[in-house]
């Protein structure tokens, strides 16, 4: 029950970061956003590429806690450890496919 406690907290976390990345992302080139050569061109594909990653990530944190919640109720009701494992990694693999995905938009 403690790792579920744990990882629940864990969760609430990344939605607060998703939340707060989509509400208060910086209206110009600044210290932090989406920071690649291809987005740092100039002012206009900055915003586009800021736009678009800050609506992948919440997109992505929408279905990670799809995924853990589905994984906790129906395949590893016992193992909260391997639900939180494999939703896991599913959040990496769609966080490694973000970058490319939003170069090739740009």
């Amino acid at each position: 029950m403690l790792y579920l406690i744990k990882s629940v907290i864990g969760t609430v976390i990344l939605i607060i970061i998703a939340v707060l990345g989509y509400f208060y992302t910086p209206k110009s080139m600044s210290a932090f956003g989406y920071k690649t050569p291809m987005s740092m061109k100039n002012e206009q594909t900055w915003l586009y590429a800021n736009g678009l990653a800050k609506k992948l990530f919440v997109a992505i944190v929408i279905v990670f806690i799809a995924v853990e919640v589905l994984f906790y109720l129906f395949f590893f009701k016992d193992d909260y450890f391997a639900a939180y494992g494999r939703s896991f990694t599913i959040l990496t693999i769609l966080s490694l496919l973000f970058i490319p995905a939003v170069e090739i938009m740009l």
